[in-house]
């Protein structure tokens, strides 16, 4: 089972913390409940904003948490509730999503290109 669901609208959890929550950790949690249910493997999708965004590599499987917004609070919390629940997930961190729809990377660098001079 993969997890897919999120509140991905990074800059809103920050005014909609409490929504992004309930996506976040609360749906995670419930995900992990049916997986543990059904004797499913989980697989939860987050995200990189779960660190603190100081590190100049990868960081290690075993890094502590040390998310510095709402969503990566909210995603942290997701992790934890899973792993809690069912001790038998996988957690993926990305740093984007890539696809044909909606938002993603190679969408946004862009949009940003045609509006800034640099970007950082």
């Amino acid at each position: 089972m993969v997890n897919c669901a999120a509140y991905t609208r990074v800059d809103d959890a920050e005014t909609h913390e409490a929504d992004a929550f309930t996506i976040n950790a609360i749906g995670a949690r419930n995900a992990a409940l049916a997986a543990r249910a059904t004797g499913a493997r989980l697989v939860q999708i987050s995200t990189d904003y779960v660190m603190d965004g100081t590190g100049s590599g990868p960081y290690p499987e075993g890094a502590a948490l040390a998310p510095q917004s709402a969503y990566g609070r909210t995603k942290a919390a997701g992790e934890w509730a899973m792993r809690a629940t069912h001790p038998d997930t996988l957690i993926v961190r990305t740093a984007w999503l890539y696809g044909a729809q909606g938002g993603n990377f190679i969408a946004t660098m862009l949009r940003l290109a045609q509006t800034h001079d640099t970007l950082d």
